[in-house]
């Protein structure tokens, strides 16, 4: 193919169209985003493949809890440096440890911040999972992944979080926030490594080996 970032050969023979992955080199389903074999991203497989609903879950249990802990972390750890003087009433310096653990809190939310633009939370950063755009596997950037963390989201735990378990029969694995964003969620975890193998390609037939011991 002229290109090698695509992730699909596409054959037309007569009316019938074939579509092959490139990663497994199997006939999967045209107009799906994810392989049925090997569940590679089709349009470009090495930018990973279908992140499955319980990791899926679990990225999504680590963003608050992560959060929690800090505050509490921090908390804890500022009563330990500012405890209260004897013969004082003890919540007259417990707003220190609570302010010190409100700027935890926030510089926590920096760093949400900056894993935003990236297509991540520090949940999926952690679990090897990226935000891409649906039909093209680019960054989706800072506006979309906000309107998918923030309305989708909120969209999709009304019902009882039926916008959520909708990924489980979705063909594209979305959930409501992707599909208000326009968005897909990628395991990327080991495609760094899988780039360098293609991107090197199968040795010239007849090329003689490299001399060792030399």
């Amino acid at each position: 193919m002229a290109r090698g970032h695509r992730a699909a050969a596409r054959h037309v023979q007569g009316e019938e169209q074939h579509v092959i992955c490139e990663s497994c080199r199997k006939e999967i389903v045209p107009d799906r985003m994810f392989c049925i074999w090997c569940e590679a991203f089709v349009p470009d497989h090495r930018a990973g493949r279908r992140a499955g609903f319980v990791r899926r879950f679990f990225a999504t249990l680590i963003d608050p809890a992560l959060l929690t802990i800090v505050f509490f972390v921090a908390e804890s750890v500022a009563r330990e440096w500012y405890p209260t003087p004897p013969g004082l009433p003890p919540d007259i310096f417990d707003n220190r440890p609570d302010i010190i653990a409100g700027i935890a809190a926030l510089a926590y939310g920096g760093l949400v911040l900056v894993l935003l633009f990236r297509g991540q939370t520090p949940g999926k950063w952690i679990l090897g999972e990226r935000v891409v755009v649906l039909r093209t596997g680019k960054p989706v950037g800072f506006w979309r992944m906000a309107l998918r963390e923030s309305i989708g989201k909120t969209l999709s735990g009304i019902f009882f979080g039926l916008g959520y378990l909708w990924a489980l029969w979705d063909r594209d694995s979305q959930a409501w926030n992707d599909k208000i964003a326009g968005t897909l969620v990628l395991h990327y975890r080991g495609a760094e490594e899988k780039k360098e193998v293609i991107a090197s390609g199968p040795a010239p037939q007849g090329a003689a080996p490299e001399a060792q011991g030399e």
